[in-house]
């Protein structure tokens, strides 16, 4: 840039002076000078256009850009046996073919020897689906169905220097905390990811301070991450400012402290990558978006009550009047120990094995008092019968929950476990088809923080069983074609707030996917 203004500089001078003694010799007219001067200033406008064009010509080489656009076709199947005695029905629903298109853009800028910026935007949406989804959680926005807009999924800047011979990174911004490993053996990709999966895969804003550490201890690629981000709810409107709804003002700040060391393996374990994490919670919040989750399970068990009493299910109104909780609901603790293989032994096995130890501690309880009503007319709208004589049901109840129980002063223990592996086919004719399995299982107590997952069934989240299993077809350099199954022998709901609830549910995934990245 400094090259470019001195280039200028030096025009400017050179044309000044060449009409200056161009001009001492000969004494020229109003008009004729009038001319000259309008000649000069269609010169440097001409040159201004031509030093702009060699300006941004410079910063566009500085600036890589990639794409993603996948086609995904999805069957889904959901199946739940009847409960007479907890007055459970039996589900057994499916959705077949559900299309979906998603859209990538990449970016990247090495701005300088030490600096560098990274980012990602992402659409991702059903096909046909023309609703403007005004309501989103940050956490995976453009990574759940939505809409045509483009969503910031990643925009980080990378800055590199040395303190006492040490190298270290200072990244800020929308941080890549999403498709954590082993996402990159499913998507047969390069690591997206600074934390693996089992840890947290959600979009997060934050600060990240990394420490090479390789030339101190002899390890391969050794390094130490240390991660500060806040998840912040306020108004939309007033920014800042306390959501207060229900007579509940919603604490604003849930910080989250998180570490990292991992180092690749030297010798024949060359090309394996070995993870310790550590993530801290140390506040857990009641966001306002987790009432409407209150509202739905009061709506459930009122409606179930209006039918075992009325013997007809009827539609039910519920309200929420008050809501009252402490400012801290609880924190949370996981420890995670990962290790992922490529190419192991020289072989044509990937592997990868996980493990992650979960500690959760409530705090006091949220208390939500709610109002119900029935319309007069239930019955007649039920029947279509106009003759049916009105009910008029109304009342008033009270629900307690607390995070991860119902108490609010328990201290409790989960673990998950996530390994598989990916067979790379020795097959030139079908050029070098990958097969993959994996299996992931998670306790009653468990919390996953993988709002953001590739996967659209959240199978981490899971406290359950789940196996999948998927097939890649190369087409060409750029294109190719995933076929996968899900299944998930799911034991409890994976909600956060009360005590697990028992839910033995079957859920299916099988899908086709065209994925084209350059």
């Amino acid at each position: 840039m400094t090259r470019y203004i001195v280039q200028r500089c030096l025009v400017f001078f050179v044309i000044a002076m060449g009409l200056t003694w161009s001009a001492l010799p000969v004494p020229v007219s109003a008009a004729e000078q009038e001319a000259s001067i309008s000649e000069l200033k269609d010169s440097i406008e001409d040159i201004n256009k031509r030093l702009d064009e060699v300006e941004t010509k410079a910063m566009m080489d500085k600036m890589n850009f990639g794409a993603e656009v996948r086609t995904r076709f999805d069957w889904y199947g959901y199946k739940r046996d009847a409960d007479e005695a907890a007055g459970i029905e039996e589900i057994d629903e499916h959705v077949n073919g559900l299309a979906s298109t998603q859209v990538r853009l990449n970016l990247r800028a090495d701005v300088s020897d030490q600096l560098r910026f990274t980012g990602r935007l992402a659409m991702y949406k059903l096909w046909g689906d023309k609703t403007l989804h005004t309501s989103y959680d940050d956490l995976s926005a453009g990574r759940e169905p939505s809409d045509t807009r483009l969503w910031v999924e990643r925009a980080y800047v990378d800055y590199f220097f040395n303190i006492w011979k040490v190298p270290m990174a200072l990244s800020f911004g929308r941080l890549p905390t999403t498709d954590g490993m082993p996402t990159d053996l499913r998507e047969d990709s390069p690591r997206k990811s600074t934390y693996p999966s089992l840890a947290w895969d959600a979009q997060v804003d934050g600060l990240t301070l990394s420490f090479g550490l390789e030339k101190l201890i002899r390890l391969p690629g050794a390094r130490l991450t240390l991660t500060y981000t806040d998840w912040v709810t306020d108004y939309e409107d007033m920014p800042y400012r306390e959501v207060t709804q229900y007579g509940y003002d919603f604490p604003t700040s849930t910080p989250i402290y998180a570490g990292q060391f991992e180092t690749g393996l030297p010798g024949f374990l060359d090309g394996t990558t070995l993870i310790g994490s550590f993530l801290y919670a140390p506040s857990v919040q009641l966001r306002d978006d987790a009432v409407e989750k209150f509202k739905a399970g009061i709506e459930d068990a009122v409606a179930a009550n209006v039918e075992a009493t009325y013997g007809m299910a009827y539609p039910v109104d519920v309200e929420i009047s008050n809501i009252t909780a402490p400012n801290k609901m609880g924190s949370i603790q996981k420890a995670v120990v990962f290790i992922e293989s490529k190419n192991f032994l020289n072989t044509w096995v990937d592997w990868f094995a996980g493990f992650c130890w979960e500690t959760s501690e409530s705090e006091g309880q949220a208390v939500i008092d709610y109002t119900y009503s029935v319309p007069s007319d239930a019955l007649r709208i039920a029947t279509t019968n106009p003759n049916a004589p009105l009910v008029n049901i109304a009342g008033t109840g009270t629900t307690a929950k607390a995070f991860m129980s119902d108490t609010g002063d328990d201290v409790l223990h989960a673990r998950a476990y996530h390994a598989g592996l990916r067979l790379n086919l020795p097959v030139r004719a079908l050029g070098y088809p990958k097969l993959g399995f994996e299996y992931n299982h998670a306790s009653e107590h468990w919390y996953g923080f993988t709002y953001a997952s590739e996967d659209p069934l959240h199978k981490l989240e899971e406290r359950g069983s789940v196996y999948d299993i998927y097939y890649i077809q190369p087409i060409s350099r750029y294109f190719k074609t995933r076929v996968g199954y899900t299944l998930i022998k799911r034991d409890y709901d994976p909600n956060p707030y009360g005590d697990p609830i028992e839910n033995e549910a079957t859920i299916s995934n099988m899908y086709i996917l065209l994925d084209v990245r350059f």
